[in-house]
């Protein structure tokens, strides 16, 4: 198959007898005149029953001498040519009854294929069945091998977030956070503002997250971490989870670092240097429909999700 290797090459050419002494018969010769518009020349060979033939080229000059022979071309048998795709089995063959009630096996002439081409064409029709099999076996590999390299590399990339968040003096220095509730009007209401998120950079000189259904849509790796936690049934912008200086609070908000939308966030002047820290536990709030004011809640929780 073009594009991969062959595990294994395919030896089937001339595996079934053929005729001793090739073809009795001649072809030829072919003229071809120039102009040659083209890079490659081409010429139309017409052989006969798919005998094999040795050819030879020659060249001449614009006044007919031959300035140049090529001898003893002898073209691959039909099983070694790769690009070659064989016409199915119940396109060539035929099969009929005969009074005896005895199959009578014969060769379909609409399909081009003779009965003197018949082991020309068996060969070929195994051997693309080999190379096939390559081909899948291979495409599989290729598939392991590719997701090999996806998950070293998320796991690469995972530790050097891991040593970019200890360097910043998080006490959790997981990339992973899991934010729920177990009020179910929180849900209902902000059901996009519940889940996985997953740390994506800094910002204010702190971590900023981002949950999975941005990470998702932007084409990023989501971690299989289980959670009780109930997903929005519809696809849902980005919620970020990101440090705002001005009250030192971390906030939940569909704009990094805009306070607009914000309906979830720790306690202002928070000692958490992360919002996955220990300082941060126990002191969520949710802003109320009145007024807008914070309150805190028991029902709120953010875990610092630890991947082995």
């Amino acid at each position: 198959m073009p594009g991969s290797p062959a595990v294994s090459r395919p030896d089937y050419a001339n595996s079934l007898p053929r005729p001793k002494g090739g073809s009795t018969s001649k072809v030829g010769p072919i003229r071809v005149q120039p102009p040659f518009l083209n890079p490659i020349i081409e010429m139309n060979v017409p052989v006969k029953d798919c005998m094999e033939y040795n050819f030879e080229i020659k060249l001449y000059a614009p006044r007919g001498k031959e300035i140049a022979k090529v001898s003893n071309i002898k073209l691959p048998a039909l099983a070694d040519v790769p690009g070659y795709v064989p016409p199915p089995l119940t396109s060539v063959m035929s099969i009929t009854y005969g009074s005896s009630g005895k199959p009578i096996y014969g060769v379909k002439t609409s399909s081009g294929v003779t009965a003197a081409c018949l082991p020309a064409y068996y060969e070929a029709y195994d051997a693309y069945t080999h190379r096939l099999e390559n081909e899948v076996g291979w495409q599989n590999k290729e598939g392991n091998r590719a997701q090999s390299l996806v998950t070293a590399s998320q796991n690469q990339l995972g530790k050097s977030q891991e040593e970019l968040l200890r360097k910043a003096g998080c006490v959790c220095t997981s990339p992973h956070l899991d934010f729920s509730t177990t009020d179910a009007s929180f849900m209902k209401k902000h059901a996009e503002f519940f889940g996985h998120f997953s740390f994506q950079g800094m910002h204010a000189s702190k971590p900023y997250y981002v949950n999975n259904h941005a990470t998702a849509s932007s084409g990023g790796s989501r971690p299989s971490i289980s959670t009780t936690t109930r997903r929005p049934s519809t696809p849902a912008k980005p919620v970020y989870l990101f440090w705002e200086e001005r009250k030192k609070q971390w906030m939940f908000g569909p704009t990094l670092g805009n306070k607009s939308g914000v309906d979830f966030g720790s306690v202002e002047n928070s000692l958490a240097k992360c919002p996955g820290d220990p300082p941060a536990t126990g002191n969520w709030q949710y802003k109320t429909s009145v007024l807008g004011r914070w309150k805190k809640s028991a029902a709120l929780k953010l875990e610092c999700q630890i991947r082995h």
